[in-house]
């Protein structure tokens, strides 16, 4: 069932179905609700919450009325979150791809009482990096600020081609429907860079990570981008409760181009959470 929440005076747009423990799908930067759709078609015992985050799907982005520029950070979608589910029975589990990890683990962060699990897929969190593996950051954010300025100069198709080479993988811009990359042209600015801004303005912590006990299963692929495996890595370092598993020949992209894989490891940790 498609649900309609307003937060902060803007629609937010959210699957919810089914009946039974809940376990919230979180997507990344320019997907939507429907990310995690072929998982939900194998869970017929699952309360499915998705929802559709800032500048995405169905969900306006959130903008400055004067000034017409993104105003957005994780936080914003970390509210998402909570205002869906604040009616629902407690614990939940949370899975995210990408930002959509970051998010997960940020709303872990302020309230891990209220999360039985964490799955994240190669959770976007570049500042991770910054104090050891800085050739790494150094990386990351050179792609993220290059799409950026192109964005200011006017020049969303660039804009969009270099975000979306760098996290997915080389080549990948190409194989794209041309709807989906007329999609992500025109709303560049509110998905691709507005959460690669957030990820380089999120603080990061890692002695708050520690605290995190909540049991995390967090996966990367075998191709990815060696600066996205150093952050798994890191992360897996410093939460307390944590286990690693690579996918093999999978890029960033893995839970849609290797479900096969890893539609069962996120059902078998759930089993021995």
């Amino acid at each position: 069932m498609i649900k309609i929440i307003e937060i902060e005076g803007l629609p937010v747009t959210y699957i919810d179905k089914n009946k039974g423990p809940v376990s919230v799908f979180v997507h990344g930067a320019g997907a939507n609700k429907n990310y995690w759709r072929g998982y939900f078609e194998k869970l017929k015992n699952v309360r499915i919450i998705s929802p559709d985050f800032y500048g995405h799907g169905e969900t306006p982005p959130k903008i400055f009325k004067s000034s017409h520029e993104i105003n957005y950070s994780y936080d914003d979608d970390v509210k998402i979150i909570e205002n869906i589910t604040k009616d629902l029975d407690f614990p939940i589990d949370l899975v995210g791809h990408s930002s959509g990890g970051a998010i997960c683990i940020e709303y872990a962060l302020k309230f891990q009482s209220n999360v039985r699990s964490l799955v994240l897929v190669e959770p976007m969190l570049p500042n991770i990096l910054k104090e050891t593996e800085k050739l790494a950051f150094d990386e990351v954010s050179k792609a993220y600020i290059d799409a950026y300025s192109n964005v200011k100069s006017g020049n969303h198709e660039k804009a969009a081609y270099i975000l979306f080479e760098y996290i997915l993988g080389d080549g990948e811009w190409d194989k794209l429907p041309p709807k989906i990359k007329v999609w992500m042209i025109e709303n560049v600015a509110s998905s691709l860079v507005a959460h690669s801004e957030a990820s380089l303005a999120l603080p990061i912590h890692l002695n708050e990570y520690k605290e995190i006990n909540t049991p995390t299963l967090i996966l990367y692929g075998e191709n990815t981008r060696q600066p996205y495996k150093k952050i798994v890595k890191l992360l897996s370092e410093n939460l307390g409760n944590s286990r690693c598993k690579e996918i093999s020949g999978a890029s960033h992209n893995s839970p849609l181009t290797h479900s096969h894989i890893v539609y069962p490891l996120i059902i078998d940790f759930w089993k021995n959470v």
